[in-house]
């Protein structure tokens, strides 16, 4: 059930979660629910837990977990790439994009058989990890890789897709608990959800309401991410609100490139500080599941021109590629 970034003779022949999860939810609206779930449980039954005492997250109230804080290799045993030095990745958004799938396939089925299979897998080493990492004076979840990977030892950052995914996850866990009749737990998962939306709000917006890819970079500017657009794409924020159409607006504005509707991932490449590791051309170059939930928030947000500009865009590149 294992899914794969990529296909031999693509270099990212591992299973991450946050690959998984997207594939999962749209397997599971494709119709394909067997492989959707096949999924998704792997992700949660597969070895994880490994990293929880490593020296790198000491001070971090890590909890036992089951979704991986990185991905796994082959035989389903957690993993976490480091350039040599101890700055491994490790990622939190796993967990809330896990529990987002989970609640993306029980409304694409209409089955809950597996939220009830695997119910104490989710319960506390996933919404209850998730939960223990929030931050008690921002509300946002701690400092980690996220997204884009930028590693550890310093680059950690307190990234607003981590928050926005557990957010969202949270959510979906309360629903889980409230049809599976646990009221209290469904209340507590409900809670911790809202209090990161809040906190978002509270600490990522910038004053012209456009969310900040991270809290650090938010002073000093430079901190478009199209990644934040799932605050949209994942239900969080109001469509017809100030916060979300703003924030794709500016996301657009800023990212998109110059070959068609198109989007980078971020600004790193280009913004004037160092706040973020990186900045190459592997932030500049259009990245299509940028593009995808692009559309998706788009088209919540009533922009259906734009929606469909990249949809049909995306579309005419893969049918030039074989399908690719």
């Amino acid at each position: 059930g294992s899914v794969l970034a990529s296909l031999p003779p693509g270099r990212w022949t591992y299973a991450w979660p946050r690959d998984a999860a997207y594939a999962a939810a749209g397997m599971a609206h494709a119709g394909m629910a067997t492989e959707a779930a096949d999924a998704l449980r792997f992700v949660l039954n597969a070895r994880s837990d490994r990293y929880r005492e490593y020296q790198e997250l000491s001070g971090l109230p890590i909890e036992p977990y089951a979704v991986s804080l990185c991905r796994h290799h082959g035989f389903g045993v957690e993993e976490s790439d480091t350039l040599g030095g101890g700055d491994f990745n490790f990622e939190f958004d796993g967990a809330g994009l896990t529990l987002w799938a989970l609640g993306e396939y029980v409304r694409a089925t209409g089955d809950w058989g597996l939220i009830e299979d695997e119910w104490e897998r989710i319960r506390e080493p996933v919404a209850g990890f998730l939960e223990a990492l929030i931050d008690p004076s921002t509300g946002l979840i701690a400092r980690d890789s996220s997204i884009w990977e930028h590693h550890w030892l310093g680059k950690e950052r307190a990234w607003a897709y981590t928050s926005i995914t557990a957010a969202a996850g949270l959510c979906e866990a309360a629903a889980f608990a409230d049809f599976l009749g646990e009221p209290d737990s469904a209340q507590r998962f409900a809670t911790a959800g809202q209090r990161i939306r809040d906190g978002i709000l509270r600490h990522l917006q910038a004053p012209d309401r456009v969310l900040a890819a991270t809290a650090e970079e938010l002073p000093v500017g430079g901190y478009f991410d199209g990644a934040v657009l799932e605050a949209l794409g994942m239900g969080l924020l109001d469509p017809a609100g100030a916060v979300g159409p703003a924030t794709l607006d500016a996301v657009v504005a800023e990212l998109q490139t110059a070959d068609g509707p198109g989007l980078s991932r971020n600004d790193d490449a280009w913004d004037a500080h160092d706040l973020s590791p990186w900045g190459s051309g592997y932030d500049s170059d259009e990245w299509v599941m940028i593009d995808l939930r692009a559309a998706v928030a788009a088209r919540l947000a009533g922009r259906e021109e734009l929606s469909d500009a990249l949809i049909d865009w995306v579309t005419a590149q893969s049918l030039a590629n074989y399908g690719a």
